[in-house]
């Protein structure tokens, strides 16, 4: 089954999907939750751009990472977005989460 697929894998966007998963996983994104990355690669360099904002739109936190391994970057941004106070946001969100 794997080899059918395996024409379909484009190595690029496998591995700005990979930092784009890591900034979500390691900021507990989900489909609740107003967080956003985008990854680019240009010759081995990934730029992942991550945003967590608040649902009314008054806060909003933005950052840039560049680096050349996929989970590094996002793990990296999400880093930098929690040390900004994006913890802060996410939390907030989750306490005012019906049925929570």
């Amino acid at each position: 089954m794997l080899t059918c697929l395996r024409p379909l894998d484009h190595a690029p966007t496998a591995t700005c999907v990979l930092a784009e998963r890591a900034i979500l996983q390691t900021l507990g994104g989900d489909c609740q939750v107003p967080v956003a990355a985008h990854a680019r690669l240009m010759d081995r360099l990934i730029t992942i751009d991550g945003l967590v904002g608040r649902v009314d739109g008054t806060e909003v936190l933005r950052g840039r990472i560049q680096d050349q391994d996929p989970h590094a970057a996002g793990s990296a941004l999400a880093e930098a977005l929690l040390r900004a106070g994006a913890g802060r946001i996410l939390q907030d969100l989750r306490a005012d989460a019906p049925g929570r």
